[in-house]
């Protein structure tokens, strides 16, 4: 029931949700579907802080590894197209809500004493006035194929996700497709990014912009040695989190609770 509105009370949380009684994602219902979790059948669970806190099958989201290959693309091309070609490139491409602290990266990658690092924010057309333009690339949101190649362009992903109650357990799809991309990557250092990226990524301090700048300095100094992380980011996604591995997964977990139909 980690949804809107919400407080660490929960009779508050009920009080404030009345407003909303018709939204069936509002606290009130979300508490009540809670609480009935444990008379389902089966449970499946997206991420490992959900399964630690419900149980179930764990079956992670996956992202298309025959798409999301940077080697499919022509990197030099694409950045060339893009104005890319003297630049660092730091890649966010997804929806900005109050789950990203999108602020947090932007004002890193400002005060961050580089010239020639630049922020791509793809999928959102409501932040327009940025200082320093040409630290930074906006575009609206594109289809999976045009993300795939931006993702073979560019040199990094940041994923500014909050810690927050909406947030708990949450796992975007962006993190597979860069781990599928071979991307080097940093997110905050919550208990599934931290174990997710352990041996294949940086992470930092959830909300605290010295770490974020720090995490980013720390991956741009020796880029051929923080593209050994993403080389290794897709290998362990080929391993644990491919489409066929969750395919299998989904199948052995239909078969087992077709049997007890």
């Amino acid at each position: 029931y980690n949804t809107f509105p919400y407080s660490n009370n929960t009779l508050k949380s009920m009080f404030l949700s009345l407003p909303f009684f018709n939204n069936t994602n509002s606290f009130i219902y979300t508490w009540i579907l809670e609480k009935r979790i444990k008379m389902a059948d089966e449970i499946t669970v997206s991420s490992s802080t959900l399964q630690r806190s419900y149980g179930g099958t764990f079956i992670s989201s996956s992202s298309n590894e025959d798409l999301f290959d940077s080697d499919l693309y022509k990197r030099d091309e694409i950045r060339e197209t893009m104005g890319w070609e003297d630049y660092i490139v730091i890649l966010f491409a997804g929806k900005v809500n109050r789950d990203t602290d999108i602020n947090l990266l932007i004002n890193a990658v400002k005060e961050i004493d580089q010239p020639k690092l630049k922020l791509a924010i793809v999928g959102d057309n409501k932040i327009k006035n940025i200082d320093n333009q040409d630290k930074f690339y906006l575009n609206t949101f594109q289809p999976s194929q045009n993300i795939a190649k931006l993702l073979s362009a560019c040199d990094l992903v940041v994923i500014p996700q909050n810690d927050t109650h909406s947030t708990f357990g949450k796992i975007p799809i962006k993190l597979y497709e860069a781990m599928s991309s071979s991307k080097i990557i940093i997110a905050p250092d919550t208990d599934d990014f931290s174990d997710i990226l352990s041996d294949c990524g940086f992470t930092y301090k959830s909300g605290n912009l010295v770490s974020l700048k720090e995490a980013i300095v720390e991956a741009t100094n020796d880029l051929e040695l923080s593209n050994n992380l993403g080389t290794k980011a897709r290998e362990k996604y080929l391993e644990k989190y491919s489409k066929k591995i969750m395919s299998q997964k989904l199948k052995s977990f239909f078969d087992k609770f077709e049997k007890k139909i």
